[in-house]
């Protein structure tokens, strides 16, 4: 086992403390340290839960993708603005023909930018670009440890080795590499494999089961794909219920689980933004209301009518008088999924459903927030 030295746990220390207090003065100032951008919504793998993949024909059904001058404008606004963590997404962004271009262009500006990407586009002209500019973390997916189950979720033949020789490759590289996993109904079966799958490559991987509701296009199989109570065994029943109660309770009566706005449940309420493909301001891929077009209003501006807007829409004392808000997990993306800014009723259906499941109620499986 390799030893860790004193020298480098206190590096470690201070980097976690430096970061904290950052981010706590980006909260208190409402500026934003954080931001992730959609390069595309297209995508080489086709998983049935995605909430943002659309074919190439669908594209223009939808809108827009912005030209690489348009992204490296919006970039320089951010940097601008403050950003320090600049994540790049799709769909897959290796999909750009002109990826290379946006991000030497965005590497230059200094951001800390974390690369998320299925890995199975890792070609020599990708790897030479990211030798050049090392990114500061590259996020991948693992969806099973199998091909055959990478085909029932991600709808690729060969999809998980063609992952795993991409893999090879970053850690060849000596890129620092973490992955996450999305459990659903077609690949829960092989979740422990996959953690040892992960394990054995030396990545840290983690998975959720929340899969809400598609908003950005009718198709999709989110709800279909969701892991529900009644489909585990009665032995996975029982440590789910253990390790939730544990963890999560419900009706803990502890001043850290008490919310007065769903706005204190997000984790980039008043530090990030989210661009969407189409070149929208949110507040994450998940909101689509309020959002601001950057083709038509410079960030900065964008920025400073969406923080408002959201404490108008999600005030402070929201939730204060509601009984329930110690059970209660709802932030205004999965409220408006279910009925845009009707989350009186909608909190209480969902935390009554949160508590029906230490009873063996039907719902989803609880996610890791």
């Amino acid at each position: 086992m390799q030893h860790i030295t004193n020298d480098v746990i206190e590096g470690v220390i201070k980097r976690a403390v430096f970061i904290n207090s950052l981010s706590k003065t980006a909260y208190k100032k409402a500026s934003p340290l954080n931001a992730t951008i959609e390069l595309s919504p297209r995508c080489n793998f086709n998983c049935q839960m995605c909430y943002v993949r659309l074919s190439e024909a669908e594209v223009s059904q939808y809108g827009n993708e912005l030209t690489a001058s348009e992204w490296i404008h919006i970039a320089e606004q951010a940097r601008d603005v403050g950003v320090l963590n600049l994540c790049l997404t799709g769909g897959e962004p290796l999909m750009r023909p002109d990826f290379a271009e946006i991000y030497e262009a965005l590497a230059q500006m200094g951001f800390l930018i974390t690369l998320q990407t299925n890995c199975s586009m890792m070609t020599d002209g990708v790897m030479a670009l990211l030798d050049r500019f090392p990114p500061y973390m590259i996020k991948t997916t693992l969806y099973g440890a199998s091909d055959e189950t990478y085909e029932k979720v991600c709808g690729v033949k060969g999809g998980l080795t063609r992952v795993l020789d991409g893999i090879k490759k970053i850690q060849k590289a000596g890129i620092p590499l973490t992955a996450v996993a999305t459990a659903t109904r077609d690949n829960w079966g092989e979740m422990e494999e996959t953690y040892r799958l992960a394990a054995g490559l030396g990545l840290r991987l983690a998975h959720t089961n929340r899969l809400l509701p598609h908003t950005r296009k009718p198709s999709g199989g989110a709800s279909e794909a969701m892991i529900r109570f009644s489909d585990l065994t009665e032995g996975e029943k029982d440590a789910v219920l253990k390790t939730w109660e544990a963890d999560k309770g419900a009706g803990l009566d502890t001043p850290k689980r008490r919310f007065t706005s769903p706005l204190q449940r997000c984790k980039v309420n008043r530090t990030g933004f989210w661009v969407l493909w189409d070149g929208r301001l949110s507040l994450c891929a998940h909101l689509l209301e309020p959002t601001y077009s950057l083709l038509k209003m410079d960030l900065k501006t964008a920025w400073d009518q969406l923080i408002p807007e959201l404490a108008r829409l999600y005030p402070e004392d929201a939730c204060a008088a509601c009984d329930m808000n110690d059970a209660c997990a709802q932030c205004p993306a999965t409220i408006q999924v279910k009925e845009p800014f009707a989350y009186t009723e909608h909190c209480e259906e969902m935390t009554r459903q949160r508590r029906m499941l230490i009873d063996g109620g039907e719902m989803g499986l609880p996610c890791d927030d």
